[in-house]
């Protein structure tokens, strides 16, 4: 009975995944991010949880799809991790976007203590704003074991701070007079998810969602590093016993991290190799689309396996919960992306 669930479930989130892709590519940049994947998934987890009995073996189906579907479908998000984006930026802006990290972080961990946040509420969301939204909580909460309840929440409360800051970049934007390329490094190194990124962009000036992108791009390429350090210190805190670390004998970081940077390896040296070796016999025009195929089926089970998770999540939602954690977790979230703008326009805009 589980297992008929278990695939229900995930040839259900299969058919959900792909309209609310259709809806994504054929909506304004704005509109497009009321449908994303994760979060539609998450919220309507969150409704048949309310709308329908709850059921214990669909509670298990749950819970199997959070522990299982999760870590696997980010080893395979490893697909989409492209380290030759680094390739051509210059030293300045890089220097910048780790700098915002760094204080944004720092100073992020001290108004925490402030705000008597969790240790893992407060990662949720810091690292939320500060790297990719709902993808970078995701990842975080692997590391961290967070209940389905602090990710639904945070990927919530993270949502609505990106979409708020999102409107409101290029107004700031047009009062301080930039030029499409400084409007696109500030919302590059600012905003939330990528979506997020490229709506804002798109509102202020058409010549600024390129650059937008790629520093986004960039962004995104500081999980991997902030993870390992995130997982070494919770490693060095962890006892020996604590078998839900998630992490491998020997290893510093949980096993799901050692298989994402493997996946990403693997797929940019086969782009590195087909792009920049003499292969005899092979020519490029039948290699590369070959792999860009492979490349994106992967990248869409990956999809499918964390969207059904979101799902898992979302279903595990119970909202009598979220009155006396929520208020000062916006505030929270509002503070920290206020302060990652600040700092973005002086390291990086500036």
């Amino acid at each position: 009975m589980s297992l008929v669930l278990l695939l229900f479930a995930l040839a259900g989130n299969a058919l959900l995944l792909r309209i609310s892709t259709d809806l994504s590519g054929a909506l304004p940049p704005w509109a497009a991010i009321l449908v994303q994947p994760l979060i539609v998934t998450l919220l309507l987890g969150a409704f048949f949880r309310n709308l329908l009995p709850t059921i214990a073996s669909v509670e298990k189906m749950a819970i199997t799809l959070v522990n299982d579907c999760l870590p696997f479908g980010l080893v395979l998000l490893g697909s989409e991790f492209e380290l030759r984006e680094l390739v051509g930026l210059g030293g300045r802006p890089l220097l910048g976007i780790s700098l915002t990290i760094v204080l944004t972080l720092i100073l992020g961990r001290w108004l925490a203590g402030v705000s008597h946040l969790t240790q893992r509420t407060t990662w949720l969301l810091l690292i939320g704003n500060c790297i990719c939204g709902p993808s970078a909580i995701t990842f975080v909460s692997t590391v961290l074991i967070c209940t389905p309840q602090e990710v639904a929440l945070a990927i919530f409360i993270n949502s609505l701070t990106g979409f708020l800051f999102m409107a409101l970049l290029p107004v700031l934007g047009s009062t301080l007079h930039l030029e499409p390329a400084s409007f696109g490094l500030w919302a590059g190194s600012s905003l939330q998810s990528t979506a997020q990124v490229v709506a804002s962009a798109s509102m202020y000036s058409p010549e600024a969602v390129d650059i937008a992108v790629l520093i986004k791009s960039i962004r995104i390429l500081m999980l991997v590093p902030l993870m390992i350090a995130l997982s070494w210190a919770i490693k060095r805190k962890s006892t020996s016993t604590d078998q839900r670390s998630g992490f491998w004998p020997g290893l510093p970081i949980p096993g799901f991290m050692l298989g994402f940077i493997l996946v990403a390896l693997m797929f940019n040296a086969a782009e590195w190799l087909i792009t920049t070796t003499q292969l005899p016999g092979l020519a490029l025009t039948t290699l590369l689309p070959e792999f860009i195929g492979l490349q994106k089926w992967v990248s869409n089970l990956s999809a499918l396996l964390i969207c059904s998770a979101m799902f898992a999540i979302g279903y595990q939602l119970k909202p009598e919960r979220i009155g006396p954690t929520a208020y000062p977790m916006v505030t929270f979230s509002l503070y920290t992306a206020f302060i990652l703008v600040v700092i973005s326009y002086w390291l990086v805009v500036t």
